[in-house]
């Protein structure tokens, strides 16, 4: 069994899975665990760090683990993880937001529901008398190149969820993509595909659906970006409609009939 330290938010939908003793994204951590058994010498590249489950669960199997999370207030929850577990040689962070342009401020949403899960908006200006952890960095995916030549791996698992600016990593990281070897990629991106964890309601199914995509906003680019697709693992999202009651009632005769009926 791998145990690690996950540092969380109050009232928030992703620590709240941990503050209940539950694991959020369970099943995925699984597969990453399956991933890095398969691959004995790959280190983690985890784009969308958040509070750092892959990426301390990953530091734990004794993997190396570049962290990437924009957020602070997710960042310093990863740097106290670390400390606690004492993984300061397997994990190394960077506190910026990746983008086509370095250097630029963006603006991240704000959800009430999750404090920790963020999208980009925009580029803005920052007020540098303010400090607002909401308004980060940016910086292109091979900014990073000098960093990961210093670590000697030349093979890395990346795991990207950046809530719709995926493509970004794309965009920005070509150097990256021709020095290392990339053998798997987890990813939501381009379509909006369903079914995915991101829908635990029937209810939510249209307004997903309505969000803007890639091949839409610009088909160009997602064509480009789907061409340099090599390979791919697909996990089920087991989270789809979790939150939904999925069985007749029991006021209709289907509800009435035994269970072992529908099975």
């Amino acid at each position: 069994m791998i145990r690690t330290t996950i540092c969380v938010h109050p009232n928030d939908y992703i620590s709240d899975h941990f503050v209940t003793g539950d694991i959020y994204e369970n099943k995925d951590i699984n597969v990453l665990f399956r991933i890095l058994w398969q691959y004995p010498n790959i280190a983690l590249i985890d784009i969308g760090a958040n509070i750092g489950t892959y990426t301390m669960f990953a530091a734990a199997m004794g993997r190396l683990v570049i962290a990437i999370e924009c957020f602070e207030p997710n960042y310093m929850r990863i740097a106290k993880a670390v400390q606690i577990e004492n993984l300061h040689n397997k994990v190394i962070l960077i506190g910026n937001a990746v983008y086509s342009k370095s250097g630029q401020y963006v603006t991240l949403t704000k959800s009430p529901e999750s404090v920790a899960s963020q999208e980009l908006i925009g580029v803005t200006s920052k007020n540098q008398s303010v400090h607002d952890p909401y308004i980060v960095t940016t910086i292109q995916l091979d900014d990073i190149l000098s960093i990961i030549k210093q670590t000697k791996f030349r093979s890395f698992a990346m795991k990207i969820d950046i809530e719709g600016s995926e493509y970004y990593v794309f965009e920005s990281g070509k150097q990256i993509f021709d020095y290392v070897d990339i053998p798997i990629i987890v990813v939501e991106w381009v379509f909006n595909s369903i079914p995915t964890n991101k829908i635990r309601k029937f209810v939510d199914v249209e307004p997903y659906k309505e969000k803007s995509k890639l091949k839409e906003t610009d088909p160009k680019t997602a064509h480009e970006k789907c061409k340099q697709i090599q390979g791919f693992i697909v996990e089920f999202p087991i989270d789809f409609l979790a939150d939904d009651m999925t069985m007749p009632k029991w006021t209709t005769s289907e509800g009435m009939a035994p269970i072992s009926l529908w099975t």
